[in-house]
Parts: structure tokens; C-alpha cells; sequence
């Protein structure tokens, strides 16, 4: 109640002595250990202190939950000596997002679980677990944790062994065989192409066919795990998709990236034309213009000029500007610098980007 702050310290108050008035049960509300510190007053109207002890909501880390848990308890001991203390909510979610360092799965909450089960006891706590069977409505008030803290899934399913080892991914088996099979799917695919690629990258290729593999069969069984509505669905299968358009691109990209570092031969060699003594090969530089400042089209083109190249060409092509201010002193500057300037105006052009 407080801690949501449904109600004052006082109204709280009132409500406790109205219910103590009318029944012959023990009476008490249940808030977590640091609301009790901070409100000692509300422990003289309850007849136990009723604690929710859920460390993973603090940010704790796994290795320190349970030793927080009693350091808490302890220091609820202290400030309230005569009043029993029931633990009413303890657990950890088996999936969810990251909270500083605690993070929820299925293997964390087995963990937690059995360490804090057999702390208890020598303890002397009494305690309720939080809880039997995950609550997928939940989520929507609490985040994606909120419908992970059942010990049980949402079909009455036992998430983990009580006894046997722990095993952070049971399902790891058909995971890594559906994965190996992707890979190959992948490999075959690559090396299709792959005649001019040497060892290296061909070990490129494979290697990272099997990356992308593990992490698609990963976001499938990730995402799996989750309950979902139909619309969820939906969003899911439009995201698989569009990682699946992501990872295509990658692959081309990958494959170029081999080709161009790991060749045996070139694909399309470059192939050295004879040329006599003295001779030079023919450059024809273009140079794209709209609506430029005729003073800098100039700096331009006299930095062009100034080339210490025997063979060369400069093709100014001005693209739609309407303003002959603009592009007629490109032109005649072009006349000026001499016939290796050539000046092209052209208005209309629509349907090609400037330079093309």
C-alpha cells in the first residue's frame, strides 16, 4: 500500500485498527523491508511483520541475493523485536529484462530458489514463494518480468528439476542441431560462388555462416519463450523478416569482403593496354553542376587546369539552372581555360540525378 502509495501512513493506520476491531486473526499488511524501516509507526498497529523480500527488483546480483535477503531480515529483527516476521513474497522471474545486475532466467531462478530454500531453513524463516504459476497479465503492469515468477509456466509445467544439476538451456541439444543445419543451409549458399576464394576465405565464410546461424536460432527460441497475443505474433513473424532481409545483406557484403581479400585470381583482372613511349592514357573528368556560385565553379576549374597531366579532359555539365547569371560565367571561364574545357548547359533534364 505504501509503497505504491495507494494510501497514507495514517489512512493505513485507520484501516489496520478497523480490521483488528473485527476479526480474532492476526492482522498485518505486507510491504518491503525498506518501507517498515522508514514507517516504524505502522509496526505498532500490525501483529506480524509481513515482508516482501525480492531482491532482483533492487538490481542485486545472483551470487548476493540471498545473503541480502538475510542482512535485511536481520536488520528487520533489530528495529522490531517483538513482532514475528513472515517473509510473504520471495522469488526471482525467470525471464525478463536485466535490472543492474540481476538477470532473469530459468537457471537464475532455479539457483535462487534451492540457495534461498536451504538459507531459510537454517534460518528459521517462514516464507511464501513468489509464486506457483507464471501470470502473463502481469507484464503488462510490471514489464516483461512481471508474467516470469512462477515456479510453474503458465500450463502448469515445472520450469526446472528440484533435485537433478541445473542446466541454463535444457533445450540446448535440438538448439545446437537446428543451428548446425541452418549453417549449412548458409555455407551452401556462399560457396556457390566462391571458385576464386582461397582457404581463408572460405573459413571467413563458414565461420560466420555458423555466427549468424546460432544467433537467428537464438532470437527464435528467445522469442518463443515469451507469452504472447495474436498480435504479438504478428509483430514477431514482421521483425523475423525483416532480420532475415538484414542477414541476406550481410552475406553479400561477407562474400565481396572474401572476394576482395582472400582471391586466388581476380574475377575481372585488370589487363595493362600497351602503350607506346611518351603516351599516356586518356582521363575525361566530369564535373556536375546546379545553381553552383559561379566564383567557386571557377576555383574549381583553375585547380583543374593546374593538373601536371599530359591527357586530360574537363567535362562541366551544368544540370537545369535556370538563371543564366549563374551558369553563363561558368561558361565563358570554361572558353577561357582553353579546348580541354567543355561547357554543357542542360535545361531541361529530369529523370537522372546531377552527374549521371
Amino acid at each position: 500500500m505504501l509503497l505504491r502509495e495507494d494510501l497514507t501512513e495514517a489512512e493505513l493506520i485507520a484501516w489496520l485498527q478497523q480490521v483488528r476491531q473485527q476479526v480474532k486473526v492476526p492482522v498485518s499488511t505486507a510491504e518491503p523491508w525498506h518501507v517498515w524501516m522508514k514507517h516504524p509507526e505502522l509496526a505498532e498497529e500490525v501483529d506480524y511483520i509481513a515482508v516482501h523480500m525480492l531482491p532482483f527488483w533492487e538490481g542485486i546480483a545472483l551470487k548476493d541475493s540471498v545473503d541480502y535477503i538475510v542482512d535485511k531480515m536481520n536488520q528487520l529483527k533489530a528495529a522490531f523485536p517483538n513482532k514475528p516476521i513472515v517473509i510473504t513474497e520471495v522469488g526471482w522471474p525467470s525471464k525478463g529484462l536485466t535490472i543492474k545486475q540481476a538477470v532473469a532466467s530459468r537457471a537464475n531462478q532455479a539457483i535462487f530458489m534451492r540457495r534461498f530454500i536451504h538459507r531459510a531453513k537454517a534460518e528459521g524463516y517462514v516464507f511464501y514463494m513468489m509464486e506457483a504459476f507464471d501470470q502473463p497479465w502481469k507484464s503488462a503492469l510490471e514489464g516483461s518480468v512481471g508474467g516470469h515468477w512462477g515456479l510453474y509456466d503458465v500450463n502448469r509445467k515445472l520450469k526446472f528439476e528440484q533435485q537433478t544439476p541445473i542446466i541454463a538451456l535444457p533445450q540446448w541439444h535440438f538448439m545446437a542441431a537446428a543451428s548446425a543445419m541452418l549453417a549449412v543451409v548458409l555455407i551452401t549458399f556462399l560457396l556457390i560462388d566462391s571458385g576464386a576464394l582461397r582457404k581463408r576465405g572460405h573459413s571467413f565464410l563458414a565461420f560466420l555462416a555458423f555466427a549468424i546461424s546460432s544467433l537467428m536460432i537464438w532470437l527464435i527460441y528467445d522469442y518463443s519463450q515469451e507469452y504472447h497475443t495474436w498480435i504479438g505474433v504478428v509483430v514477431g513473424v514482421l521483425l523475423l523478416l525483416g532480420v532475415v532481409g538484414v542477414i541476406l545483406v550481410i552475406l553479400a557484403e561477407a562474400h565481396e569482403w572474401a572476394e576482395a581479400i582472400w582471391f586466388k585470381q581476380r574475377r575481372r583482372p585488370l589487363v595493362e593496354m600497351p602503350l607506346a613511349e611518351g603516351e599516356h592514357p586518356f582521363v575525361s573528368i566530369h564535373v556536375p553542376a546546379y545553381n553552383e556560385p559561379p566564383e567557386m565553379m571557377k576555383e574549381t576549374l583553375y585547380a583543374l587546369s593546374q593538373l601536371d597531366y599530359p591527357s586530360f579532359e574537363v567535362v562541366v555539365i551544368d544540370n537545369n539552372t535556370r538563371d543564366e547569371a549563374v551558369w553563363r560565367p561558368v561558361e565563358a571561364y570554361c572558353q577561357e581555360l582553353g579546348e580541354r574545357f567543355r561547357f554543357y548547359h542542360v535545361a531541361p533534364l529530369s529523370g537522372f540525378k546531377v552527374g549521371r
